[in-house]
C-alpha cells in the first residue's frame, strides 16, 4: 500500500487491489502472517509433504486451516484466480481511465503474481521483487514490457526447486541470457532473503 500511496503523490494513477477481498475478514494481514510463519518453520524439503502439512494442520484452528489450504495445499488454484483479478484490474483502469502506460510492481507472491500476469497482459513496465518466474517459462517470450526482478543471490526458495519446475533465480538467469527475455535481473549477493526496508512497500 505504501507503494501505492508514494506513486498516487508523484502524480501517478496507482491501484493496488486488494486481492484477498472475498474473504477480507479471514484473509487479514495478522491472519496471514500468523499462520504462515509456522508454515515457512517447516524445512524447506518438508514443506511439499503431505505428511507434515497433516502434521500442521492438526495444530491449527479451523480458520486457520483455511488459511493453509487457500495458501499452500490449493495455491495453483489461489494464484490463478488472483491473476485473472490482476488481468480485470487492468482491463477496468484501461476502460476507465486514460492512461496511455502502465506498469505492475509486486512482492514475494505479489512478485510471482505479478510475473504470471505480464505474460498475459502488455504491461509497458514490470518490477518483481524476489517473486516466482510465470508457470510456463516459455511464455516469458511473451511479455512486451520492461522487466527488473531482484531477487537475493542465496534464497533457497527462489534458487532450489519447490512445487514448480524451473522456478530457481539461476533457471531465471539463463533465460535472460540466452535472449528468451532480454531484461535485467540483479542479485543481492550472499543474502539469504531479499527484502525492502520496513515502509517501503
Amino acid at each position: 500500500m505504501n507503494v501505492a500511496r508514494r506513486l498516487a503523490g508523484l502524480g501517478y494513477l496507482a491501484v493496488a487491489p486488494n486481492l484477498y477481498s472475498r474473504k477480507a475478514d479471514l484473509f487479514t494481514e495478522q491472519n496471514i502472517a500468523g499462520v504462515m510463519r509456522r508454515f515457512w518453520s517447516l524445512p524447506l524439503e518438508r514443506r511439499a509433504d503431505p505428511k507434515a502439512i497433516n502434521e500442521l494442520m492438526s495444530t491449527l484452528s479451523p480458520t486457520e486451516k483455511e488459511i493453509v489450504r487457500e495458501l499452500v495445499i490449493n495455491r495453483e488454484a489461489t494464484e490463478e484466480r488472483m491473476v485473472r483479478d490482476i488481468v480485470g484490474t487492468y482491463n477496468y483502469v484501461k476502460s476507465t481511465h486514460n492512461v496511455e502506460r502502465m506498469g505492475i510492481i509486486g512482492y514475494c507472491m505479489g512478485g510471482g503474481l505479478s510475473f504470471e500476469a505480464s505474460t498475459r497482459i502488455p504491461f509497458n513496465a514490470s518490477v518483481i521483487y524476489y517473486g516466482r518466474n510465470p508457470k510456463n517459462i516459455n511464455d516469458m517470450a511473451k511479455i512486451k514490457g520492461a522487466i527488473l526482478a531482484i531477487y537475493a543471490s542465496e534464497d533457497p526458495l527462489i534458487n532450489l526447486g519447490n512445487t514448480r519446475p524451473n522456478k530457481g533465480r539461476a533457471y531465471l538467469q539463463a533465460v535472460v541470457r540466452d535472449g528468451l527475455l532480454p531484461r535485467h535481473v540483479p542479485c543481492l549477493r550472499h543474502r539469504g532473503r531479499a527484502r525492502v526496508q520496513r515502509g517501503s512497500r
